[in-house]
């Protein structure tokens, strides 16, 4: 069975370029450039950017599944990482589909749908950081991928505790960190070594 990695390329492409055209369209037409908003804020600003966050997500989600599945394979992975791998698809899913703040009267008054995507992606977030702990413990190849997954180990676990806390350095800068979580971990599943010259 042989395994590219175009797949994670694909989705690491794709979810990098939709971040950089909703923040570009946004910073020249409408609401400038905020370090302290989410990704998710400004996709859920406006039903243009919603859809196109919508659209775009589900190639990263078609693509970060098609690549972890094959991975589970040639690993001979748990059960348990393929149920989290599930598991973290479906919120990806569920975040993408529930804009927030769309549907809300103003920022802060968040209703169902808002809601909804915020228990979608505190979940996601979390079961993100126990994939690549798990990967980790059952892969274990690579100098340069274990050095890796243990930074962003750590990295995922400030980030979450920072979060929880409200931190203000982290709160004004979320932009980023939120953008670095995200891309950190693509690149990751990237730097999932060889197995017998199996994957490429």
């Amino acid at each position: 069975m042989k395994m590219n990695k175009k797949f994670i390329h694909i989705a690491t492409g794709v979810f990098t370029l939709n971040v950089i055209v909703v923040l570009a369209l946004y910073l020249v037409f409408e609401r400038g450039f905020n370090l302290n908003w989410t990704i998710s804020r400004y996709m859920g600003t406006s039903v243009w950017s919603a859809i196109l966050f919508g659209l775009t997500n589900l190639i990263v989600i078609f693509c970060v599944l098609k690549y972890l599945l094959r991975i589970q394979k040639l690993y001979k992975l748990s059960s348990f990482w393929g149920t989290l791998v599930i598991a973290m698809i479906i919120t990806y899913l569920g975040l993408s589909i529930c804009p927030v703040g769309l549907f809300d009267p103003t920022w802060g008054e968040f209703g169902i749908v808002s809601r909804m995507h915020h228990f979608f992606s505190y979940t996601m977030f979390v079961i993100m950081a126990v994939i690549v702990l798990d990967t980790l413990i059952e892969v274990r190849r690579g100098k340069s991928f274990v050095i890796f997954g243990a930074s962003l180990i750590l990295y995922m676990i400030g980030c979450i505790f920072c979060y929880k806390y409200g931190t203000s350095f982290f709160m004004n800068n979320i932009l980023l960190f939120e953008s670095g979580y995200i891309l950190a971990n693509l690149v990751f599943y990237s730097l999932i070594p060889k197995k017998s010259d199996i994957i490429e």
